[in-house]
């Protein structure tokens, strides 16, 4: 189904909250959807259902800090280069592997996908489902704090 960029940027960042990763590393990850290719996305949704990717997304996104500063890092595993390749277009910058896997930085200029994104329906059911758990649970004690439209909303 098709869905606007910022749509599933924000889908991205909720999802990432919902599985638990720090509120930075979420923001990354969502602000690099425009420069992921659907590969890259799908996988990260599988990535993130599968629980197990906190520390490796968190050590990728620290990596690429620490490229971003002019250290030289490698990335072994093909997802995550690619996705390094997407947040550090988030960033404005290039990663450039040499021969050897060593990751390094070029500043120059990136273009961003524009317009809707076809989003696999499986994948956008996997990230809402993640997003859906940083909701508030539904109570009556949640209405009086001020949770919901209540009655008087009349839109």
């Amino acid at each position: 189904m098709k869905r606007a960029l910022n749509e599933t940027s924000g889908m991205m960042t909720k999802a990432a909250r919902g599985v638990g990763l720090p509120l930075g590393v979420a923001e990354d990850l969502g602000a690099a959807v425009p420069f992921m290719s659907m590969t890259t996305l799908n996988a990260l949704a599988d990535m993130l259902a599968d629980g197990q990717c906190h520390a490796g997304l968190t050590a990728l996104v620290s990596t690429l800090d620490s490229v971003q500063c002019g250290s030289y890092e490698v990335i072994a595993d093909a997802v995550a280069l690619d996705l390094a390749r997407a947040l550090a277009a988030a960033r404005g910058f290039a990663v450039i592997v040499d021969p050897t896997g060593a990751v390094n930085r070029e500043d120059k200029l990136t273009v961003a996908a524009v317009g809707p994104v076809d989003v696999p329906g499986a994948t956008w059911d996997t990230l809402a489902g993640l997003a859906a758990r940083t909701y508030v649970p539904e109570s009556e004690a949640s209405r009086r704090a001020g949770a919901g439209a209540g009655l008087t909303d009349n839109d």
